[in-house]
């Protein structure tokens, strides 16, 4: 089976899995493209294409940093040489990958719902997409916003008819991406349901928000939750006969799923000690964010410290301040996080985390005066 995805981790992931259950491989895979600016830019020409290069020297104004570094596969992602090829070492863009006769796209709607587009300066066209502003240290000059639900239903409807036209023998699923880990987001919950109810299209197949199990954040699920969405599209792909799709592994009890995850782990930990060692730090963030590792506090220390040398400094201290909340905690982890709240000037979490320091580590006192917040600046450690 050789698939397409569109979308955020949740179509990656799923298509990663469906492609190591069944067989296949993904072959283009469009990582944190908007829809509306995938066809503006690349297929309706309605938007200016801008170069690698004026997307990274926009960064680095906004951000003081070599941003483009630490982002370089995503930001890649968002121009003509290179979109598609997400982190693939042998993937093709989509506009070489749609006219090969793909079977399957899998697409989702989180990238449409959660991102903001921005532009390098005040008066110009959109750039292409790449994270929200917020994961930098300053915003950028203008910004054209989130697209509405009804803007997204159309481009979304715009989009698959452009699928449908370049590859019109391969399988739609348009996963709506799940509002669980929005509780708190009353206005994202109530668009996702929005746009669930008016996203209509006999085109593909359609899979409704579900309640998930929830990963390491709220827009990341657990193994199992991923192994939901490739059943119900195998079971679609069965229903019209695209094949009997037998497992290429038969499924095992728990226990033997416990012994895959002990492998998986195991894995990850042989794919990252060497890119950690030869201090390849944008190729360590690269393989989290693809989502082909498993999470423990050893391999999240090496994700926070690569994070830190790339200039990635809140994600640092997310991926710190996650680390400090595992049991046993970790003083390391901790301690990099503190120093990160402080340098950020994270108040309620700097004092969340001294508090946390204090009763954990009470001989470290000398560490916490000098990381206090009466200090004007904080220390290294």
């Amino acid at each position: 089976m050789r698939i397409i995805t569109f979308g955020s981790c949740l179509a990656r992931i799923t298509g990663l899995y469906l492609a190591k259950r069944y067989g296949g491989e993904i072959i283009s895979s469009v990582y944190h493209n908007r829809s509306d600016a995938f066809l503006g830019r690349f297929i309706e020409g309605t938007w200016k294409e801008h170069s690698i290069e004026t997307v990274s020297a926009a960064l680095i104004r906004a951000t003081g940093n070599k941003a483009e570094e630490s982002r370089a596969l995503i930001l890649r992602d968002q121009c003509r040489p290179w979109v598609g090829m997400h982190a693939l070492p042998n993937g093709v863009t989509i506009f070489e990958a749609l006219p090969t006769g793909p079977d399957l796209i899998v697409i989702d709607n989180e990238i449409d719902l959660r991102y903001m587009t921005p532009t390098p300066e005040a008066g110009a066209d959109a750039v292409p997409f790449v994270p929200p502003p917020k994961a930098y240290e300053h915003p950028f000059p203008a910004q054209r916003g989130s697209i509405t639900v009804s803007q997204a239903v159309d481009t979304m409807t715009r989009l698959l008819t452009y699928f449908k036209k370049e590859a019109p023998g391969a399988v739609i699923a348009f996963l709506n991406f799940p509002h669980t880990g929005y509780a708190s987001k009353p206005s994202r919950v109530a668009c996702t349901k929005e746009f669930e109810a008016r996203f209509q299209d006999e085109r593909a197949f359609i899979v409704p928000c579900l309640e998930v199990a929830l990963g390491k954040d709220n827009h990341h699920f657990k193994q199992e939750q991923y192994m939901v969405y490739v059943e119900l599209i195998a079971e679609h792909l069965r229903k019209i006969g695209k094949g009997d799709l037998v497992p290429a592994k038969v499924p095992k009890p728990v226990k033997a799923a416990q012994n895959a995850d002990e492998m998986a782990l195991a894995k990850a930990k042989r794919e990252l000690g060497p890119l950690y060692r030869a201090e390849n730090y944008l190729a360590v963030v690269a393989l989290a964010e693809g989502g082909t590792w498993y999470w423990d506090a050893g391999l999240l220390y090496c994700l926070g410290i690569a994070q830190w040398r790339t200039g990635e400094r809140r994600a640092a201290l997310a991926t710190f301040i996650r680390i400090s909340e595992m049991e046993p905690p970790v003083q390391a982890a901790l301690e990099r996080a503190i120093v990160l709240a402080r340098e950020l000037s994270r108040v309620d979490d700097l004092k969340r985390l001294l508090e946390k320091h204090a009763a954990l580590f009470p001989d470290r006192g000398v560490f916490r005066a000098n990381h206090a917040l009466k200090n004007s600046a904080a220390k290294g450690l």
